[in-house]
């Protein structure tokens, strides 16, 4: 018997994938990035193995608060979806945001509308939609609700 994968085995190898891996400084969203994302100093260059290491890390810290502030029964994919989501957008936006209170009242349908759609859910930067996000959204609302 194969023991089954860990969310927080899912959730790297997919953000992983979502993000993309840079082994030097880049601008997003006006913050300097490196390697899956993370925030870099100027000058800096890493390895994919150290960032994975970072990622997984990180990944935990992710999925041990959400513990504390998700009350609905999650799955490990739908719990690896919601970790990628709030590595993307900050616990703070998750923990004050209406995505969060329709999924603790079990309203999937509000969820869905507030955490992935093109209309409300988390698909712009600086005022404006933005592909890459909608695209991502899509694929962590594959994942949640596959």
């Amino acid at each position: 018997r194969v023991a089954p994968v860990s969310y927080s085995q899912v959730a790297v190898d997919k953000i992983a994938d979502w993000e993309g891996f840079r082994e030097k400084p880049y601008m997003d969203a006006g913050s300097l990035r490196i390697g899956y994302g993370r925030k870099a100093k100027k000058g800096e260059t890493t390895t994919s193995d150290k960032e994975r290491g970072n990622l997984m890390t990180k990944v935990q810290d992710i999925g041990d608060w959400l513990d504390g502030v998700v009350t609905a029964d999650l799955n490990a994919n739908q719990k690896a979806a919601l970790t990628s989501l709030v590595y993307n957008v900050g616990q703070g936006s998750f923990k004050k945001s209406k995505a969060l209170k329709a999924l603790n009242a079990g309203d999937m349908d509000e969820f869905r509308k507030q955490a992935f759609s093109k209309e409300q859910g988390w698909v712009k930067s600086k005022g404006k939609f933005i592909e890459g996000l909608h695209n991502r959204r899509k694929k962590e609302q594959a994942l949640f609700f596959g």
